[in-house]
């Protein structure tokens, strides 16, 4: 079975692969590091696990993932990194996804961990809206 190696010769029973690390093949001398953006928490493993989403891990032989922080979102699973909210969004938790601003509010910040309200005189009828716009002449 996998997650098991030899490393020198003349043993008497394979040894777990380390956390980290992970070996699907028998008869095998090694266990490969973990690639970035996966991860293998228990010893033993026989394949590294991909990072959720809304998580990630830029290093090799990770033992777990880092939730995305505030104002970053990862919407596929086993990547090394987050991506910024776009203007027009904003996500105030980590581990979450960007949401649009919504009608009232808007946000022309990258990574905006929140919306603002739109200034009087001022506003924003749809979601996703970067800028609140003004209020025509006579209204």
């Amino acid at each position: 079975s996998g997650g098991k190696y030899i490393g020198t010769t003349g043993q008497t029973a394979c040894v777990d692969c380390p956390t980290g690390r992970a070996q699907g093949a028998t008869g095998s001398s090694s266990c490969p590091t973990c690639a970035a953006g996966r991860y293998a928490a228990a010893t033993g493993s026989a394949d590294c696990q991909d990072c959720q989403t809304h998580k990630y891990r830029s290093e090799t032989g990770a033992t777990s993932c880092l939730s995305c922080p505030a104002g970053k979102e990862q919407t596929t699973t086993g990547r090394s990194y987050c991506n910024s909210c776009n203007t027009g969004k904003y996500n105030g938790q980590t581990g979450s996804a960007c949401a649009p601003c919504q009608s009232g509010k808007a946000s022309n910040q990258i990574e905006a961990l929140s919306c603002e309200f739109c200034d009087a005189g001022r506003y924003a009828a749809s979601p996703h809206m970067q800028e609140c716009s003004f209020c025509p002449v006579g209204r």
